[in-house]
């Protein structure tokens, strides 16, 4: 991979169909139908990029893959996709939020 390419396309196909078998899904028209039963319609065309690495997938579509494939150890299942700076920074622990704390900026319960 190189400096400037953020996701291996080779290696989230790769990842992506491994989920898909983890998940008992045989065929990729399963997944389009799991997606679609959910109102998160996705196309087989694709689908099918998405596993033989000729396309990355959107942060929507990889949200919608996560939810219903459930890959064991969920987003870290596809950790090695990524440039190794970008893994770094999805693992860090991300610190509090300044204002989670402050009732100002939330709404008071009706």
């Amino acid at each position: 991979m190189s400096d400037t390419t953020v996701i291996d396309l080779e290696q989230m196909g790769l990842s992506l169909k491994a989920a898909r078998q983890l998940a008992k899904f045989r065929r990729v028209e399963d997944v389009r139908n799991a997606l679609a039963s959910r109102g998160e319609p996705i196309s087989l065309t694709t689908l099918y990029a998405l596993e033989r690495g000729e396309r990355a997938p959107t942060l929507a579509q990889m949200c919608q893959l996560m939810v219903v494939l459930q890959p064991p150890g969920g987003f870290a299942f596809f950790l090695p996709c990524f440039r190794e700076d970008v893994q770094d920074a999805m693992t860090k622990r991300m610190p509090r939020h300044p204002l989670a704390d402050n009732p100002r900026y939330w709404p008071e319960d009706d």
